[in-house]
């Protein structure tokens, strides 16, 4: 065997298309020499017995031949057993009147294995010998006049000790003889002519004469008369299904509990036989006459010579039921044939008519179950035959069998006789089937053969597909066909069972496929540290638990496995067959056809060399198998064999297809899909005939093992494959993506073979595939989202082998899915580092990442990072590439790795000065740390310094932007509000708007005295050079030292911006913007507690005053008369004093406004200042006379009080009451010297 398995090259095997039946014939003898010397050669076999290692064979000849069986040697699968033969035997003695035709030869041997006897009924003499040598046994040893021996209690063990009861059916009766140490007769005879079958179970025994069948009670002797053998046979019987004694019987039996006598009873039985089936209609509408009862037998005693004996039988005896319609035949049998009437005159001239012709058929009968009796009926040879099953009560069950022909010989072959394999038991799972010998027509010519089909099938099967089995040999119609089940078992091997289900290598022309720990040398040496990495993970966690894979291996490993193997796949082609055929000269055995084979021959039908596969018959067999549960390891190996192997041929006819450009319609990849899945083949096979998978098929050191069948199905698939690069549909791609991903959801399985390596491969064929069909498929494809997101889920939870899935990544660029694969194994770096070169430049093949995205990713990627180096180098990377986003990222408040400020502004001004200033701006004004507003100003200033020192434009800008902003119409929003709005988007502009916000950040409010963000005198210093460019820096830095008057000045006279100057005034610095803005200023709701004091305010407006007074001084015609609407000096002055009136002292206005002025321009101002004086004297006139008012009433009350107390004197301390007393009792007066006290 393994010489063979070593071919490069294996033939397959055809099967006949015969051998898709349940059964098949294995012959055991040809050619038989059963002529005798000297005799007739026109001898055939009549009977045939196998018990334990021997062969005992019948003939027409009178003749017994003993073969011994010698088994083929244990380890040769293809031998078959030698037969030799050890004796020949004549039983009986022939005597002086031949036997009846139907008699003559052997017509049975019966064997008795317990008590170790054979019984053979030959010329219608039974003769007893001891097994296994066939010598003579007992004396008397004959049973004369015998017809058929057999009717051995089914339910019990031949095996075993203390003998077995036996049927003798005489010519008149049924004895029941046991045999064992002796010869014995039990109980009485039964009269019961004409017996020609009997099956028995316990006391129940089914028998048939020429025309009918009946049950028979043989303990008590009763009998329900069933229907007739023929339903064209119109002898007369008693009524069906009706208990009554045999004639032996005299007198009633005594009540029992037995089945016929509880029918007997019940008054309800005679409705038990009305069936609803056809068969069972055609046997409630039999004849129901009812015959006159037998005679009673006179000879019922024990043992006589008549019934054993040496001699010849006598003439009464030895009559046959052919000449029971003679006049000579004895009148005890009219109840058997039509009756005769007996004249003693010669008949009359006018003769009745003649009786139809008989049509005899002969009775079948099989036990199929300990309940069951299996009968045939019909109405002639030639015609269709049916089948009836009569349980023990004469109660007809289940359906019907139909047979093509009335059978010429019947047998069962089911669960309860034959046992599969000499491995395991299949007594209650083997289906149980019933074959029937016979001659039929086929295609007008009448053959011989063997009509095999189901008896046990449930009603929810589906129609019984019979099978058929031509007898082999020149067997034609004339010639006799005999089965019977023999006692002994005889193994037969099915050498193709093991041939096809052997494991074996699978071998692949040209290079072997890639080893499960073979590291792809081509991998992008960007991406070899993280493999190499990973590999190393793996090798740490798993290394312990998984063997490795190039371990050392003999050299004759593989014959060695290839023996164990064929033994291990030998023993499911053992099978053991009961049944035994022979015809003319020749015996087979009809042994069950393994279902491996039956499939298998199925299978080989569907491939034709001219036509192709059958596509129709594949699918037969799949559905065949579909949800097929195996009950036997033997079957679950076999429908495992048969759909890995279908599904194969489904899918290399469909793979034919697409390599020829064929159109393949939906129906067929869906069939085919479903095939491949269900079929359990190992995806490797399949991959490996794809060319563009075939190199992510993984292998360990021994190779790929598959069945034989299927091995030889590959290998010639992978030996007819194109060398071109033609590529394949996207259809059938699809199909094979589908079929992978059911695969991967087996993954852990533990009845996977090498289920690691078979998962790795499929990983990775998926990710090629679907890498290659994302590769074709147009960008509008509405496929394009279902296979992206396939390759996501694939990566995202990726447990192949990784260094190749890099490598394939790496070959189709697809730098996005690569970054993915290295998130799914937390591999920051290496995630980042693609990121990065995306962002450098490498474009992705499916465009799902460009640099900015990339960017983007990276920012959000590094806050979840909790390695400070690989945080630094990267945020330091996007710092000089997009400042914001790496900002952000650094700031971010989720971020597992903080970097304080103080470390990182150092780092970022040496290695990426362009983010400091966002990073300063968002630690000044998102954070609030305004210890680092200096650094932040030094930035905005060296942005807007820079810039003005190189540009003139620049300048010329700014200057505009001030007469821009002097010409507009009051109210006018406040200068910092009017660039905001109209500030150019240059970087210079900006910075300058941040350096004004940073400015003018309200420190200062209100006059308070805050700690500042930013060291002035360096601010003013470098501003000093360009103060005239950036009036609204030195307004703000102005107010920051406490010179408002030259703040006022530059509001004034440097923007023209004359309400800002006010709120400057009122608020006590250029916060009134803030103000403003708010709601609040001169017009606005304002806290009290946070304007500067009165006096403050005051000597501000008067600065005002004097600032407005002096806007006349800037023209160049000072002394030009102007109206009022058209002065602005006069106009601001008249507005400032008229509106805040309160602030101003009058003498100093009237020294200090021109004296050109008409006093009329000033009326706001005078009138609110008489107002003010005026309301001043009155309140003051009010005043005294209410502080009068509190005089005169305290001197009031004063009176009041004196006048309610009244006087008295005190005297050395002692005070003397108005009324005199002193208070001891005696009154007095005010002396001289007393003091009078008044309070």
């Amino acid at each position: 065997m393994a010489d063979q398995d070593d071919t490069p090259r294996r033939k397959r095997r055809r099967l006949n298309p015969a051998d898709t039946g349940p059964y098949v014939l294995k012959p055991v003898l040809e050619n038989i020499p059963l002529e005798i010397e000297g005799g007739s050669s026109d001898v055939r076999i009549t009977s045939v017995e196998y018990w334990n290692n021997n062969l005992y064979i019948g003939t027409s000849a009178s003749e017994i031949l003993h073969y011994v069986c010698l088994p083929p040697d244990s380890e040769d699968d293809v031998a078959e057993p030698t037969y030799i033969l050890a004796s020949r035997l004549q039983p009986s003695i022939h005597p002086t009147s031949p036997p009846p035709p139907e008699s003559k030869g052997v017509q049975q041997i019966l064997l008795l294995p317990g008590p170790g006897k054979a019984c053979i009924l030959c010329d219608g003499l039974v003769t007893f010998y001891s097994l296994p040598e066939l010598s003579p046994a007992y004396e008397p040893n004959k049973i004369p006049n015998c017809r058929w021996i057999g009717g051995i209690d089914a339910n019990q063990d031949l095996n075993a000790a203390g003998g077995q009861v036996m049927t003798a059916a005489l010519a008149n009766k049924i004895m029941l003889v046991r045999v064992g140490d002796d010869l014995r007769r039990v109980g009485k005879n039964m009269e019961f002519p004409d017996c020609r079958k009997s099956v028995r179970r316990d006391t129940i025994a089914c028998v048939a004469d020429s025309h009918s069948y009946a049950l028979l009670e043989v303990e008590h002797q009763q009998k329900i008369p069933l229907f007739h053998i023929s339903s064209l046979d119109e002898t007369e019987q008693s009524p069906i299904g009706k208990i009554e004694d045999l004639p032996a019987r005299t007198s009633p039996l005594p009540s029992r509990s037995s089945s016929l006598a509880h029918r007997a009873s019940s008054p309800g039985n005679q409705q038990g036989h009305e069936r609803s089936t056809s068969l069972g209609n055609f046997v409630t509408n039999m004849t129901s006459g009812q015959n006159t009862p037998r005679p009673v037998s006179q000879d019922l005693t024990g043992l006589k010579t008549s019934d054993f004996t040496t001699g010849s039988r006598s003439p009464a005896a030895a009559r046959s039921p052919e000449r029971r319609n003679s006049p000579a035949a004895s009148p005890t049998r009219g109840s058997q044939a039509e009756p005769q009437k007996q004249k003693p005159l010669p008949p009359p001239p006018p003769q009745p008519p003649q009786p139809k012709p008989q049509v005899l058929l002969k009775p079948h009968i099989v036990s199929p179950t300990p309940t069951e009796f299996l009968l045939t009926t019909g109405t002639k040879n030639n015609e269709a035959g049916v089948g009836m099953f009569v349980n023990v009560d004469g109660d007809v069950v289940r359906g019907t069998l139909n047979f093509a022909a009335y059978p010429e010989s019947l047998v069962l072959d089911d669960p309860y006789q034959e046992t599969n394999n000499s491995m395991e038991s299949s007594q209650s799972l083997s289906e149980g089937y019933v074959i029937a010998a016979m001659t039929r027509s086929i295609n007008d010519k009448a053959v011989k053969g063997l009509e095999i089909q189901r008896w046990d099938a449930s009603p929810e099967e589906s129609t019984t597909i019979k099978g058929w089995l031509d007898i082999p040999g020149a067997v034609d119609s004339q010639t006799v066909v005999g089965l019977r089940t023999t006692l002994s078992a005889s193994e037969h091997s099915f050498s193709e069972v093991g041939n096809i289900l052997q494991l074996v290598r699978l071998r692949r022309p040209g290079e072997s496929p890639r080893s499960s720990d073979t590291v792809s040398e081509t991998a992008d040496p960007r991406t070899k540290t993280s493999v190499e990495r990973v590999e190393k993970e793996k090798d740490l966690f798993e290394g312990q638990d998984t063997p490795t894979p190039r371990e050392g291996l003999p050299p004759d490993w593989e014959s060695k496995r290839n023996k164990d193997e064929a033994v291990f796949a030998r023993r499911f082609g053992n099978y053991q067959s009961q049944t035994i055929l022979w015809a003319s000269n020749c015996i087979w055995r009809s042994v069950r056809n393994p279902l491996a084979l039956q499939l298998e021959a199925s299978l080989e039908s569907a491939e034709t060399d001219t036509e192709g596969l059958d596509i129709k018959v594949v699918l037969s067999v799949l559905g065949s198998v579909h949800n097929r549960e195996a009950r036997t390891e033997s079957e679950f190996l076999s429908l495992n064999y048969i759909r890995q192997k279908a599904s194969l041929l489904l899918f290399q006819n469909t793979l034919s297809q697409a390599r020829n450009h064929m159109d393949v319609d939906d129906a067929h990849l869906r069939a085919t899909e479903t095939a491949l899945i269900d079929g359990g083949l190992d995806p490797r096979v399949i991959l490996l005939l794809i060319p563009l998978l075939q190199e992510e098929v993984l292998q360990s050191a021994q190779g790929l093992w598959v069945n034989r069948g299927v091995a030889f199905v590959a290998e010639e698939a992978m030996s007819t494959l194109e060398e071109t690069s033609a590529d394949l549909p996207i259809s059938f791609y699809m199909m094979i993506r589908r079929y992978l991903t059911a695969w991967q959801g087996k993954e852990g399985f533990g009845s996977i073979t090498e289920v690691d390596l078979v998962s790795e491969s499929v990983d990775a064929a998926l990710l090629h595939l679907l890498l290659h069909v994302d590769s074709r498929l147009p960008a509008g494809s509405s496929a394009v989202t279902s296979v992206r997101t396939k390759l996501h889920n694939v990566v995202d939870t990726w447990k192949g082998a990784f260094p190749r899935a890099v490598t394939l990544l790496e070959e189709y660029k697809r730098l996005f899915v690569l970054s993915r694969l290295y998130q799914s194994r937390k591999l920051a770096k290496d995630v980042l580092a693609t990121w990065k070169r995306v962002c450098n430049g490498e474009v992705d093949a499916a465009g799902e990442l460009n640099p900015p995205a990339a960017e983007s990713r990276i920012r959000h990627y590094l806050p979840k990072r909790d390695d400070a180096a690989l945080v630094e180098e990267y945020s330091i990377w996007l710092a000089n590439r997009n400042p914001s986003l790496a900002i952000s990222a650094l700031t971010d408040s989720s971020s597992r790795v903080k970097l304080s400020p103080s470390y990182l502004i150092p780092l970022l001004k040496s290695q990426a000065p362009a983010a400091v200033q966002p990073y300063l701006e968002h630690l000044v004004f998102t954070q609030s740390l305004h210890k680092y507003a200096d650094d932040l100003v030094g930035y905005y200033l060296d942005s807007v310094l820079s810039v003005l020192e190189t540009d003139e434009s620049a300048r010329q800008s700014l200057s505009q932007s001030y007469s821009t902003y002097r010409a507009l119409d009051t109210p006018k929003p406040t200068y910092v509000s009017f660039i905001t709005e109209n500030a150019p988007d240059s970087p210079w502009w900006q910075a300058r708007l941040r350096l004004l916000q940073l400015l003018g950040g309200g420190s200062y409010a209100a006059g308070k005295n805050q700690d500042l963000q930013y060291s002035i005198d360096t601010v003013l210093q470098r501003l000093a050079p360009y103060s005239s460019y950036l009036v609204s820096e030195s307004i703000i830095l102005d107010a920051r030292q406490g010179r408002h008057e030259e703040a006022l000045r530059l509001l004034v006279h440097g923007l023209g911006d004359y309400d800002t100057a006010v709120r400057y005034c009122y608020f006590g610095g250029p916060a009134a913007a803030a103000a403003s803005s708010t709601g609040g200023g001169a017009s606005g709701t304002v806290d009290a507690d946070s304007l500067p004091s009165f006096p403050t305010q005051k000597s501000l407006f008067s600065h005002l005053l004097r600032e407005f007074l002096a806007i006349e001084e800037d023209k160049d015609e000072p002394d030009v008369s102007v109206s009022i609407s058209d002065n602005t000096r006069l106009e601001r002055t008249t507005h400032l004093l008229s509106t805040f009136s309160r602030y101003f002292d009058e003498e100093d206005v009237l020294t200090k406004i021109p004296e050109s002025w008409a006093v009329g321009a000033m009326a706001g101002f005078w009138e609110k200042v008489l107002r003010r004086m005026e309301g001043e004297r009155i309140e003051s006139g009010i005043v005294k006379g209410l502080v009068a008012t509190l005089n005169l009433r305290a001197q009031g009350e004063w009176v009041e009080g004196c006048e309610k107390r009244g006087g008295w004197v005190e005297r050395d301390g002692t005070a003397f009451g108005h009324d005199g007393d002193d208070g001891d009792g005696v009154g007095g007066g005010m002396g001289v010297g007393d003091e009078m006290v008044v309070s």
